[in-house]
């Protein structure tokens, strides 16, 4: 059975939050992860978090509200931090 990773992205459009979020997918596909992408913080609250191995925000200048670090936490699901990519692979 595929561990599974939620990629969930958004704020500031400079960090390019969508095209990163699609880059750490590819790397994640290729070790072995099924990927599930989500757009905004509120994917952490909505989804059955405790479903996931690992979840990747890819959000800058944005707040991630109490209720939804809860979740994750609750179910003890293992967190990936990251800034964003300067450049992107071919």
């Amino acid at each position: 059975m595929n561990k599974k990773a939620l990629i969930f992205w958004g704020g500031w459009q400079g960090h390019t939050p969508e095209r990163s979020a699609n880059v750490v997918r590819d790397i994640l596909s290729d070790n072995g992860f099924d990927v599930q992408i989500e757009q905004g913080t509120s994917a952490l609250a909505n989804l059955a978090i405790g479903d996931f191995n690992l979840i990747v925000p890819v959000v800058t200048m944005s707040t991630i509200e109490k209720p939804e670090l809860d979740n994750p936490k609750r179910h003890r699901v293992r967190w990936l931090s990251w800034h964003h990519v300067r450049q992107f692979p071919k």
